[in-house]
């Protein structure tokens, strides 16, 4: 019946830096963009070195301050320039192959030239055993 059917509204949990720039005066939001556009020039270190590296005096006639650098993380979110030289690959840990299992002799008198591989692997926390033969 038509009582049955449940209307939904659209809903976006996605921020817009327009929308996050309400929140803050206009002042702020210069000093948020400076802060970002002084990061950029020193070479986008990450949020935590550029803090310190403010709250140490370490950068002389610098006006940007570490409240700067929070708001604009609030308004801009993380720079793309540091999310992509700092996250890359790891290498994955080696494998150590096992030692082969020698098939019956009954089965290669059956099947003398196949080759037959066969693994483990979990599904959901399901061990299954998974073969395959070539002929």
């Amino acid at each position: 019946t038509n009582n049955d059917i449940i209307s939904y509204k659209p809903l976006s949990l996605l921020n817009v830096v327009s929308s996050n720039k309400e929140y803050f005066t206009r002042r702020e939001i210069e000093s948020a963009d400076m802060a970002r556009l002084l990061q950029g020039r020193i070479g986008w270190p990450r949020d935590s070195e550029y803090k310190r590296f403010i709250s140490g005096g370490q950068i002389r006639n610098c006006t940007p301050t570490v409240d700067d650098i929070s708001r604009g993380l609030a308004l801009y979110g993380p720079q793309v320039s540091i999310i992509k030289g700092k996250m890359t690959r790891k290498r994955p840990q080696h494998v150590v192959a096992k030692p082969r299992v020698s098939i019956p002799s009954p089965v290669l008198n059956f099947h003398p030239t196949d080759d037959a591989t066969a693994d483990f692997f979990f599904c959901e926390g399901f061990p299954f055993l998974l073969m395959k033969s070539r002929v």
